[in-house]
């Protein structure tokens, strides 16, 4: 009996000393994982212009973090922390502060990429490279996996934050939109991770214990207790590579939302494993115009079976008519009540709902150039959309509201912000000779007269 007391205290003992190994061992790797991307941590803080009651608003008070990933001095970080920035003040690992600028940015997957001022971290360290963190995997990522949230949550710079990752592929829906109101989340999947993710944290690195960089933090679920949530790196990868070599990241689109078939299958009477539910079809697309409809089943395109029976598999079928060329034709086979039928489709440039915005201060007002998806979206050829006027102002007087979109000036057309801007230029510089403008302005689909007086 004492023999076989004796040998379960030693096989507890064997456990707490595995244990114990074990934890040294992760541990250790945290810290050295820590010292491999610290180095490379950078704080942003973004000087950005916003536009408020018709006057423009220079701010630079929000802080997000970053990842210098190559030896030229590229930022990986958010595009709503740093997209729209005018300049950058980067504070380093160092604790030295330098300046950067934007390359270029990518709202649908809330990426963008910056440049430190490679002449000032010289004259700091002129014999010293700058730190650069390596760019890991995702593909094969684990349930499980031991993984640290890098940045400055809520301003505190250089902290880290541990925990594993919870979920490898959750959709979170294609209608999310950034701070700035950018639509985002339509192309990937996000790594959920129960690392503490907290504003701030934003774009800084989701780190492996091998001391690599296998996300970029984005978001966090307010309500959630330990819910955050980064992209891929290997989505990184692709979108940083036109980033750097474009500036931009060019797209394709047909103009569809997509619904996974999950439990429709029978009520369709198609096989489970083929096709992806049509759930609206935007006004003007090149889906319209091509007839599909919200309810038909695309089953493939150009002769690739396609299939989406749960919403992490949507991403992938987006992707597919992203990659496509622009101004392309290509044939859907689509299954509407019970037939199948081929549908030939163009496909255009992706683009956003925000386009450039500037203030006049003459008419006093702020305009915003419309992007192709926001023509689409308010049913009008082209103008410029009005998205403040400023208190006591010429456009205020003349009872301009936000979301008019303006069409002539003076009976010229204004099909852009540029052609807005020096139709405006040109009526402050003859404003003594003629006090008053006429502006045709659409609102509510209607077109309507309104004068601007420059000269009381």
């Amino acid at each position: 009996m004492a023999k076989s007391r004796c040998a379960a205290v030693w096989v507890v003992l064997a456990l707490f000393a595995a244990g114990t190994a074990r934890a040294s061992n992760i541990d250790e790797n945290i810290r050295n994982a820590r010292k491999k991307v610290f180095p490379a941590l950078v704080n942003v803080q973004p000087i950005t212009e916003t536009f408020q009651g018709g006057q423009k608003v220079v701010t630079g008070s929000s802080v997000g973090s970053g990842v210098i990933f190559t030896k030229e001095g590229h930022v990986l970080t958010n595009f709503h922390v740093a997209g729209h920035a005018k300049k950058v003040i980067c504070t380093l690992g160092t604790k030295e502060r330098i300046h950067g600028k934007v390359v270029g940015g990518d709202p649908w997957t809330d990426l963008a990429v910056l440049q430190l001022d490679l002449e000032e971290w010289k004259k700091i360290h002129p014999d010293h490279p700058l730190p650069v963190a390596e760019l890991g995997a995702s593909a094969d990522l684990e349930v499980g996996e031991t993984v640290m949230a890098m940045g400055s949550p809520l301003g505190l710079a250089r902290t880290l934050t541990v925990g594993v990752i919870s979920n490898t592929e959750r959709y979170l829906g294609d209608d999310m939109k950034l701070p700035s109101g950018e639509l985002t989340g339509l192309f990937n999947t996000w790594l959920q991770t129960d690392a503490a993710i907290s504003p701030g944290n934003s774009g800084g690195p989701l780190v492996s214990l091998e001391g690599k960089v296998i996300g970029i933090n984005s978001r966090a679920v307010g309500l959630g207790s330990n819910l955050g949530f980064a992209v891929p790196v290997d989505l990184v990868k692709q979108v940083v590579k036109q980033i750097l070599d474009k500036g931009s990241v060019t797209r394709s689109t047909v103009g569809v939302r997509l619904q996974e078939l999950r439990e429709l299958e029978e009520h369709f009477g198609v096989d489970m494993r083929r096709g992806v539910l049509v759930a609206a079809v935007e006004p003007s697309s090149p889906a319209q115009k091509a007839g599909l409809k919200a309810g038909d089943l695309i089953l493939s395109l150009d002769g690739k079976d396609l299939s989406a029976r749960f919403s992490e598999e949507l991403p992938v079928i987006y992707e597919l008519f992203a990659q496509l060329p622009v101004d392309s034709k290509h044939v859907l086979a689509v299954l509407r009540q019970g037939k199948e039928a081929k549908i030939e489709v163009v496909t255009e440039l992706l683009t956003q709902i925000r386009g450039d915005e500037s203030e006049e201060q003459g008419w006093g007002l702020t305009v915003r150039d419309l992007t192709e998806a926001q023509k689409r979206q308010l049913d009008v050829a082209d103008g410029v959309y009005v998205t403040g006027t400023r208190p006591g102002g010429p456009a205020e007087k003349a009872k301009f509201q936000e979301g008019d979109v303006i069409r002539f000036v003076d009976g010229a057309p204004t099909p852009d912000l540029e052609a807005f801007k020096k139709a405006v230029e040109e009526t402050l510089k003859n404003k003594e000779t003629k006090k008053v403008v006429g502006v045709k302005v659409m609102r509510d689909k209607g077109l309507y007269l309104r004068a601007v007086r420059l000269v009381e």
